[in-house]
Formats: C-alpha cells, structure tokens, sequence
C-alpha cells in the first residue's frame, strides 16, 4: 500500500508546534489550514458582498449579526493552539500578488487582501476577570507602536496626523468601557435604574459603532515596508486570535459575550480555539443562574438549559465557521520510525522495555496516543529511555543468544530496572489518572502496584468480586453473573478470564481499569521473566521456577475458558449411573467439558493399554524394545498435561508407576497411586494448554518420568521373572534403559530449550497484553467454530490441534505486524527479528500436535520423516486415552 507522505509527522520537542506555509501541504493538519483558509475567504466575500449595497454602508441590522469567529474546536492536546498560530501566521506573510508566497492557498477574491495579526491572547490566563475587549484594544495599541517602532509601516505625508486621530478614538473607545464596567459595577439608586440601564445600553451600542470606525482607520493606516515596496489593500482585515477560552471556568461566558458584541464588525476576523464540550458546560452552568430556584428541581427545565445553551453557542460559534480537529489515527507516519503510529509506538516500547503488546486489535491500542501532545509527550519520554535491545535483552530470549558475560548482565538489569521504573512511574502518574476518575478506583490501583505480584492479582480478583456484589445486593445483576472462585491465590487463567468479565461489566464501566492492569502485569511479568532467565544457568542449583509455577499457578487458561477451547464431551445416561442418573436423559445427554478437568486422580487417566507379548520380549535377546519405548513415550506426553499435584509425597517422587493388570485381566501401564493408601489418591489438574507451562521446564519433569518408568519397569522384572530371566536383570534393563534415553522426549526439549537461551515457554506469556488477547481470541473462534458438543473422543485430537493452530496463525499476524517495516539505516537498529512463530512450532509436543514438517519433498521411506510420523501417531494415541478416560473420570 503506498503512504501518503501529507500524514508524515517529526517528533521534535515538546510544546507547541508551528508549521510555516510551505509545511501546510505535507503537515498532519493539512484539512484544518484547507478549512481555515476557506472560512476566511467565506467572511471576506460576505463583506465585500455587504459593502457593496447601494448605500455602501453596513446597516445596524447586519452589523447586529456579522458572523467573523473562526474556532479551532477538540479536546485537550489535539494541536488546536499549534495550528491556529500557524495558520495565523501564514495569513500575516500573505501577498495576493507573490505566488511563491502562498504555496498552499490563494483566496479567489477581486483585489488585494492584507491581515493584520494581533499577538495571540491566553484566555486561560485571565482569571482576575480582565475585560477581554479592553485587552484587545490594548493588543491593538501594541501593535501599532512595535510596528512603528521597527519600520514596518509606511509613513505619507498626513502619517502624523491621521496617528493622532487613531490614538484618539482608540481613547474614546477605551473611556467608553470603563464607563460600562463603572455603571455595572456601581451601586444604583432606586430612581435611577431604568435611566442608568439605558445609559449602559445606549454605551454599549457606542462601542459598537466607535470599534467600526476604529478598526476602519487602524486598516486604512497600516501600509507596510513588505515584499521590497509598500503593500495597501482596501482588503484588509485584523485578526485577533484567543487561545483556550474556555480554561477561563469563571469568565468564559463573560468573554464570549463580550467578543461577540464588540469584535462582530467588518474588516475583524476573530480565531477562537476551544473544546466544546467543557463551553457548553460553562453556558449551561450560566444560563442555570437564570432559571428560578424552584424551576432547577424540575426535569423539564434541564432540556429547556441545553437547548438555550445550544441556541447561544450555534449564533456566537456558527457551525459552518466550526474547524474539527483530527485525532491522531493510524494512518499518520511517525518520520524517524519511517511506518505508521502504531507500529512506531508499539516497536519503540518493544525496544524500550522488553515487551511486545497486542498489535492485532480492532479497536485503538491503549498505549497508541490519541492526541497529538499525548504523542510527543509519550514517544519523547521513550526516546530518552535506554535501548535494551542493544545489549540482546529481548532477543536473547526469543533467539537463544546466551548472555555469559556477568558485566554484560549486570548493564542490562540497570537499564532495565531503570526503563523498568520510568514506565511504571508513568503508569502510575499519568495513565490511570487520565483513564481513571474515582478517587477510591486510583487508590486501589496504586496499592496493588506496592504489593507482589502474586498478591496483586488476587487483589484483582477480589476488586471484581465487589464490582458485582454492590450490583447484586442491588438487584441489578443476577446470580448467574461469571464469579472467580474463593481460593487465596489466582492463576494466570484466573486473571485473564476475571479481567475479561471485568472489562465487559456494567457495558464496560471498567474498561480503563482493564487497560491500566493489563499495563501493570505486562510489566510486572516480563520483569519477572527477565530476571528469572538472567539468573538461569545450566550449572545452578537454584531453583528458578518463579514465572511458570507461582506466577502461571499450573493454568494458563481457566476451567471455562479451557472447557470453552474445544468441544465438550456427551455423556449417555445409563440406569444405575450415579450422577448421571438424575442429572441426564437419553433424550437429553449430559455435555461434560472436557479441556479442563480439576483434582484428576492419576491412577484414573495416566493407564496406557499394553499387549503382553510387548513385556515378554523384554527377555528376548538381541530386541530393539520400539513398542516398549513408544508406551513410554505416550506416557511422557500425558503426564504434560498436569499441573497443581495434590498428594503426600515428602522425600517421594511424584511419579511413581506400575506395569501390572487391570480388572478386566488386560496388562496395563499406569500411575501407582498405592504409596497414598494412608493419606488419599495423588490428584492433579488436567488441561490442554498445561503444555504451555510444562514445556519451560519439560527437560527436567520428564528425567524425573523416565526414572520413575525404569523403576516400574524393574519392579515388573523382578515380580515377574525367573530365576534364570533374573540373572540377566540389570542388563535387561539397561538396555531399555538406554533406548528410552536415545528416544525420551526430553531429548527433544534438551535441544530446545539450547536453541532458545535455557528454560522457555513456547507462548510468551510474561507479555500478558499480548498473550491475554491471544488467548481471549482463541476462546471467541474456538467457541464459534466447534459444535455443542461431540459423542467421539477419537476426534478430540483434531479440536485440539485446531486450537494450536489458530494460536500459530496469531503469532504469525503478531510477528508479521513486528518485523515488517523494518527501521531504515536513519531510524534505530533493531537487531535480529522476532521469531515467536519459531518458537511456538519448534517446541517439541507442539510441533507433534501441528505436525510441522520442513517444507521441502521428503523421501517417504526417509528413517527421519518415519520416525517423525511415528512420533505424531503416539501424540495421538496419548491423547486419545486421555480423553477417553477423563470423559469416564467423576471427580474425587
């Protein structure tokens, strides 16, 4: 798609920017000058029209109603000051004569056109009710000695005398509001109300007609030394430019009034710059005072105020002399990060701090500005930020690229603690105040920011259990309303589904809020990440488990939103069925959710069928033991998708396991729940993304499987050989021994976790802006596309690597959004790219479920590519008995 180089925007310094004329074509505000430039040509031609009646003269009437205010109109920080200056002082360099002089306008008016601009006046800054027209005046007084004074005005031969004059009806009409200001001021005597009100009002048309004349002699005199000669129109106007009117709480009414009765008149063009919402508060606050006490109880009278105050503001501030500001969109292009605001935004903050946010959503990124000093101020404060990603702080991470070097080491964590607390700073200190309004809701912010991070997301649970309580107690939501559950500690799924019910409450009161914690736990993970991986070695003996079994809590998505992730399971009700019995028809099967399935007795769903000529041949010389080791390899990949273990297990393995027969009489291989006879079965939580969180530290959980399936193994042998097969015992099991080490997976994740910098996980969930959303999508598709519900657990594994994939197409669209538009040699060095698409298929469970291949043509009795299909058949075999079996399981 090609750019539009009039979006381009230099980001230089902070405060107001002004944009010469030859700037207009290619400046962000290109329309508002266009706007501007056509709402001055609109009033002189209404001029020109109404001086050229018969009489050639303004009549009272039209001088009663000459519509001249020009205003600027967007809220706080959208550039309104900056442009109205600069297109100020684009009409003061204005020559109808000089082409090359107005590149970007001409008026399509008959003569000469000259403006004479007044310094800009602050009405903000006039809170000790300065008369507004009083300052003009004095603005207008100035104006002509500093010109005079540098020899910018031609001086003929009657220069003199027509100063003298000018001078004094400049008095005259200065004495004349006094005199106003005097008599509204001074206190009246009974019998002489009606007359003074008729001397006011007889002065107050006075200074109309005085300011006509004055205005009239003040264009007349002013010829001008420009462009090598003296420069003299019958077009000439003067300008008057106030800035933020409606700062000024107390008097914005006051000097509204006033600049429409005075500054109403030919040959005046007024610029105002305003935010029409806070003015038409300000009128509305007026026009109440006007309204009898007892009326302000009446509804009615509110429409009856809003409608007067849209009355006034629609002749004071006529709409087709209104100029909307643009807010700052997507399309503008940041120059020095040569691509759009969010890519520019989003890339910098990657670079500054580490983390990668959302870029896929719909709606506008909550750190993207949305004005233009919101931008500068943000995108400056970032430049001024160290750049980890020279040092190969985030990459390392994504690519592997160990760092050894203990100064290195210590160098990044100060930048990155120092980055670290600027960002939290200005989270603490600007955004929540900007995008939260109670004082009780900033508060609770600011305290959950002091506390841990594990304390911090309970503290978020328990907000939104509040939020719906109050609702509840008033009747206002029902029972049925989403309610984490009570326990002490909250999972990352927990958080991420308590955020997403909390951003949708109250039609998304809350949403802000959301925004604000959705900042502070990306900070306050990928700080924990970076740490935990700066620590890692592989010679430590500490253990760096923080991020994935405190901070994840064993659940990257929650029992509803993994039950939600694929399609529940539907359970037939037989007679004599228990639960079922009473809770289900054959009419009416029972759907069970089957992603996620809490306190799983493992000796329940951890069973893998084995034939027993597979034992026999344990004693069989010269045998490979493939069906042997492929069991348990099925075995490894089930016991990837627990977490939570409950148990007694003290100085004990977790996994303990025992080839032996099930009732039916069949040879099985299952978990041996028989050391927790005296103290209850082991259970574990059960969920099909667990592979997420295990796969950080998969090398090491399955050395600790594999052991405990040797053991079992010998156990078997010693139970169930002769004497003779006993004699040959150890080597037996030696050599399973060694083909199970040749063919574990931990293998496979030894070599991944080396190609990737040490323990990680395949989806980077210390960005929680980015996984929350990843995840948030996938639970909307998954739930969207999978039927209500399936009788097959045989089909289980496609839903599931259908998930997978949907979660690969994200991190594709995410890291298409990161490296595309790479910075050029004039913008900053970004290194390597980002390789979270690599990460996430490489990963070796993963990479079974999406069964990832290498795009090239491979030989189909290729020993590697057979291997590899051998290993997708057992991904498929363990999940199918894992579903099978949790479908049967009831829960302890």
């Amino acid at each position: 798609m090609k750019r539009e180089q009039s979006t381009l925007i230099e980001i230089n310094n902070s405060g107001y920017h002004f944009e010469s004329q030859r700037e207009f074509k290619n400046s962000f505000y290109k329309n508002v000058y266009r706007e501007a430039y056509l709402r001055v040509e609109d009033i002189i031609n209404n001029i020109t029209a109404k001086q050229g009646n018969e009489n050639k003269r303004i009549s009272a009437a039209l001088q009663a109603d000459f519509p001249n205010i020009i205003t600027f109109i967007g809220s706080r920080g959208v550039g309104k000051t900056s442009a109205m200056l600069s297109f100020m002082e684009a009409l003061k360099d204005y020559c109808a004569d000089d082409d090359n002089n107005n590149p970007f306008y001409k008026f399509n008016v008959k003569g000469k056109i000259l403006f004479t601009c007044l310094n800009c006046i602050d009405g903000s800054l006039m809170e000790r009710g300065e008369d507004i027209f009083k300052t003009i005046l004095a603005q207008m007084y100035q104006k002509f000695i500093d010109l005079e004074k540098d020899g910018a005005i031609h001086k003929g031969a009657d220069f003199d005398f027509r100063k003298r004059e000018l001078m004094r009806q400049l008095e005259d009409v200065y004495r004349t509001v006094c005199e106003i200001e005097t008599m509204e001021k001074g206190r009246i005597i009974a019998g002489e109300a009606y007359i003074s009100s008729l001397q006011s009002f007889s002065s107050s048309q006075k200074v109309r007609k005085d300011f006509v004349k004055l205005i009239s002699n003040f264009t007349d005199l002013m010829r001008y030394n420009r462009f090598g000669g003296t420069v003299q129109s019958d077009n000439h106007y003067v300008v008057i430019a106030i800035d933020d009117i409606d700062l000024n709480i107390q008097n914005s009414f006051s000097m509204l009034e006033k600049i429409h009765r005075y500054c109403t008149v030919p040959n005046v063009i007024v610029l105002l710059t305003l935010d029409v919402q806070q003015i038409l508060s300000i009128v509305t606050n007026h026009f109440y005072e006007v309204v009898p006490k007892v009326n302000k109880l009446l509804i009615a009278q509110e429409q009856y105020v809003h409608n007067l105050s849209m009355d006034y503001l629609e002749k004071v501030l006529p709409v087709n002399y209104r100029i909307y500001m643009p807010g700052v969109s997507k399309n503008v292009l940041i120059k020095k990060e040569q691509t759009n605001l969010k890519k520019a935004i989003l890339g910098k903050l990657y670079r500054r701090t580490g983390i990668c946010f959302d870029s896929q959503g719909l709606k506008q990124h909550f750190y993207v500005p949305t004005s233009m000093r919101e931008l500068t101020g943000f995108y400056l404060m970032l430049e001024s930020m160290g750049k980890v990603n020279e040092l190969h702080l985030t990459d390392s991470f994504a690519l592997g690229k160990k760092i050894e070097n203990e100064e290195e080491i210590i160098k990044i964590k100060n930048i990155f603690e120092e980055n670290y607390n600027i960002f939290l700073a200005d989270l603490e200190n600007r955004m929540i105040l900007e995008k939260i309004h109670k004082s009780e809701d900033i508060i609770f912010f600011k305290n959950l920011m002091r506390a841990d991070v594990h304390r911090a997301m309970t503290s978020v649970k328990e907000y939104y259990r509040n939020c719906v309580n109050r609702l509840k107690k008033q009747e206002i939501v029902s029972e049925t309303v989403y309610m984490p559950s009570n326990a002490d500690d909250t999972s990352y799924g927990e958080l991420i589904e308590v955020l997403y019910a909390l951003g949708r409450h109250q039609n998304g009161l809350y949403k802000p809020m959301v925004h604000c914690l959705i900042a502070y736990f990306s900070l306050a993970f990928t700080r924990e990440y970076i740490y935990e991986k700066l620590s890692y070695s592989e010679d430590s003996t500490s253990d760096p488990k923080g991020m994935t079994e405190s901070i994840i809590g064993g659940q990257v998505a929650s029992e509803v939103w993994a039950n939600s992730l694929i399609p529940p399971i539907q359970v037939m009700p037989e007679a004599g069925q228990g639960i079922f019995e009473s809770n289900g028809t054959p009419e009416r099967p029972l759907h069970k959710g089957i992603g996620h399935a809490s306190a799983v007795r493992l000796d329940n769903v951890l069973v893998i069928p084995i034939e027993k000529e597979i034992l026999d041949k344990v004693y069989e010389e010269n045998e490979q033991y493939d069906d042997l080791v492929r069991a348990l390899g099925e075995m490894e990949i089930m016991t990837l998708f627990f977490t939570n273990f409950v148990g007694t297990f003290e100085n004990q393995r977790i996994w303990k396991f025992d080839f032996s027969r099930n009732k039916t009489g069949n040879y099985i291989l299952c978990y041996d729940n028989t050391q927790e006879k005296d103290v209850g079965s082991a259970s574990a939580d059960f969920n099909v993304l667990n592979i997420i969180t295990n796969s950080m530290y998969a090398e090491e959980k399955l050395a600790d499987v594999d052991a405990a399936l040797i053991e079992a193994l010998e156990t078997y042998v010693d139970e169930n050989s002769t004497s003779e097969e006993k004699k040959t015992k150890d080597e037996i099991i030696n050599k399973i021994k060694i083909a199970l080490e040749q063919n574990s997976l931990k293998n496979e994740y030894k070599k991944w976790n080396q190609a990737y910098g040490g323990p990680t996980m395949p989806l980077p969930l210390w960005w929680f802006d980015f996984s929350y959303n990843i995840l948030k999508r996938a639970f909307r598709e998954q739930q969207k596309k999978n039927p209500k519900a399936i009788n097959d657990t045989d089909k289980m594994y496609d839903y599931m690597k259908d998930l997978y994939s949907g979660i690969k197409k994200q991190l594709e669209q995410q890291q298409g959004f990161y490296n595309s538009d790479r910075y050029n040699e004039k913008a900053e060095k970004t290194g390597d790219e980002i390789q979270m698409v690599k990460l996430f298929t490489e990963c070796p469970v993963i990479k079974m479920i999406l069964d990832e291949k290498e795009k090239q043509e491979v030989d189909k009795e290729d020993e590697k590519d057979n291997e590899q299909r051998q290993r997708i058949e057992d991904m498929k075999s363990a999940v199918d008995q894992l579903f099978r079996r949790l479908k049967n399981f009831e829960g302890d």
